[in-house]
């Protein structure tokens, strides 16, 4: 014959399984390798991987493209570096592309490239390109080539000629924020600026709209990149807005920046704040980057808990970054 547990007991043992499940659980599933390796960038005519933005159409897949001196080519690669298609951008110009990011606008995505790039800080404007991403396939041992016409955006900056090689726009909005890229020698009353472009979007997206085989062309009229901003650190070369819209991070050659938006008290985030405002006021987490040749891109992986990062020159290897077991790491080891 069975015998009742006593109650107290039950109190009990139910205590202690509460204490040990989630520890064993903790110990089954450890936290996520802070870095990890993912291969080599495979396309040889990628010498200057110098931004970087996620595919809409293909699980981790990404653009990147050329700086200065290059042709107007995106090309797209998996997150081991095997390529996967070429797009022309028709009607755009390479001055000096510095960065690239995603957009969104109703149900089309776009892939933007910032031609920012002044290091002598004399150009008048400058241009973003917008073009729609084009379609391909995964799993094909080809390498597709496309076309798209892209529009491009004319602007300047309200503090003058600036060189700027990071660009991001925030999901589910229609700002594009820029960061200078200043170096600390002899800068240090003078530092990097954050500056805000509200894109036109019933002009933009009306001009994107045109048939394929008509030019896209330029807007007319030259916008105007406000400043909100000043940063404490140097060297900004690349930036990158979460799938999420809750972190941006900022990277130089040797480290990068972590924003994020605050936790409230059921521990979400607030997605209501407004990046101007943390960009000016948020004291970000500064995270270190491996080693790199020329480490000038970034871009977020879909779930938003990972950066990828490339580098210039040929054949350079693809990091993957967990932000959070990187931030363990860095904790762990300063206790």
């Amino acid at each position: 014959m069975l015998s009742l547990i006593p109650a107290k007991t039950f109190i009990t043992w139910f205590a202690i399984l509460a204490i040990v499940i989630p520890i064993a659980k903790a110990q089954a599933d450890p936290p996520p390798e802070p870095l990890t390796w993912n291969g080599t960038l495979k396309w040889k005519e990628v010498t200057e991987s110098s931004g970087l933005a996620r595919s809409s159409k293909l699980p981790d897949a990404f653009w990147t493209m050329n700086d200065s001196g290059n042709g107007i080519d995106l090309f797209l690669f998996d997150n081991s570096g095997d390529a996967i298609a070429r797009c022309e951008l028709k009607g755009a110009r390479n001055v000096d592309w510095e960065a690239m990011s995603s957009w969104q606008s109703g149900e089309d995505h776009f892939l933007v490239v910032a031609d920012t790039g002044d290091n002598l800080r004399q150009r008048l404007e400058y241009r973003i390109y917008f073009a729609k991403e084009p379609k391909v396939k995964s799993g094909k041992k080809k390498v597709y080539k496309k076309s798209e016409p892209a529009v491009g955006v004319k602007f300047r900056f309200d503090a003058g000629a600036m060189n700027c090689e990071a660009m991001g726009i925030p999901p589910g909005t229609n700002d594009v924020f820029f960061v200078e890229k200043q170096f600390a020698e002899g800068n240090l009353q003078n530092p990097p600026a954050v500056f805000r472009l509200r894109l036109p979007v019933e002009d933009l997206t009306a001009k994107l709209a045109q048939k394929r085989k008509v030019r896209a062309g330029r807007l007319p009229d030259v916008l105007v990149a406000k400043k909100i901003a000043e940063l404490p650190f140097y060297g900004v070369t690349g930036m990158a807005f979460s799938p999420d819209g809750k972190r941006v991070v900022m990277r130089n050659y040797l480290e990068m920046r972590l924003f994020e938006k605050s936790v409230d008290a059921e521990g979400d985030k607030q997605s209501s704040q407004d990046w101007s405002d943390i960009l000016k006021n948020q004291k970000p987490a500064v995270l270190p980057m491996p080693l790199q040749k020329q480490g000038e891109a970034i871009v977020f992986s879909a779930d938003s808990k990972s950066v990828y990062v490339t580098s210039e020159s040929a054949k350079q290897p693809i990091w993957k970054i967990n932000l959070d077991g990187l931030k363990k790491q860095m904790l762990d080891e300063d206790q």
